[in-house]
């Protein structure tokens, strides 16, 4: 038998693609449920916030799960276009690692560390954790940039790469390459003055990118089921 990727093991990447459904999901329905802080205090606050921890943890899984559906994503569009596969993948990757290491500090170091201290510190003290809080958020603007961008050219990749697909790959096609528009507005919303991209994004999120990864995982399940080795 020809050596290749086992359809078990693309149905586990379909797997993963329907959970990030799930989790991406989650991701905007837990950020509705904690208000905006408008002092240091307030921000200090939410490393007790279950809304706002239990978003930063969902998103912590969410990149595990979404790093192993583009990796199933990956595999099937370089049948047609290795060169597209890769580099789609290797932005995605990017974008993986650059939001967990991102997240990661959030959760520890930022919430679980310098929150919690700055709670009950005096005011001399929580002037030096603020320092730091504000170096980290300074920090992480710039990565979060570098993720969109990341992002926006991963999802461009792969929409060209399936794009010569039929039926539910040509659907799959589609909602990668409505997630550059997408994407483009989060930026334009979060490092201009312009509000109304990031107004008219807020509303499409959590209907285009929980049901264009549902997809991603029907299209990969079913490439899986219809043969052996791919």
């Amino acid at each position: 038998m020809k050596r290749g990727v086992s359809n078990n093991f693309l149905k586990f990447t379909a797997l993963c693609a329907g959970c990030t459904s799930v989790t991406t999901f989650l991701l905007w329905l837990l950020s509705q449920n904690y208000p905006e802080a408008s002092t240091d205090l307030d921000r200090a606050m939410r490393h007790a916030n279950p809304y706002y921890m239990g978003r930063l943890w969902v998103n912590f899984v969410h990149i595990f799960l979404a790093f192993m559906a583009y990796l199933g994503a990956a595999l099937l569009i370089a049948q047609r276009s290795l060169g597209l596969a890769l580099a789609g993948f290797l932005w995605f990757l990017l974008w993986g690692f650059t939001e967990l290491l991102g997240v990661s500090v959030l959760i520890f170091a930022v919430n679980n560390t310098l929150r919690k201290s700055y709670v009950d510190a005096d005011e001399t003290t929580r002037a030096f954790l603020q320092r730091d809080i504000d170096l980290f958020i300074q920090w992480w603007d710039a990565l979060f940039f570098l993720i969109l961008v990341c992002f926006l050219l991963g999802t461009l990749f792969y929409g060209i790469g399936t794009w010569k697909g039929r039926r539910i790959e040509k659907v799959v096609s589609l909602f990668f390459l409505a997630a550059v528009p997408l994407t483009l507005a989060i930026a334009i919303s979060g490092y201009t003055q312009v509000a109304w991209p990031g107004m008219v994004a807020g509303i499409v999120y959590p209907v285009l990118q929980p049901l264009g990864r549902a997809l991603l995982g029907v299209w990969i399940w079913t490439r899986a089921s219809q043969h052996r080795r791919v």
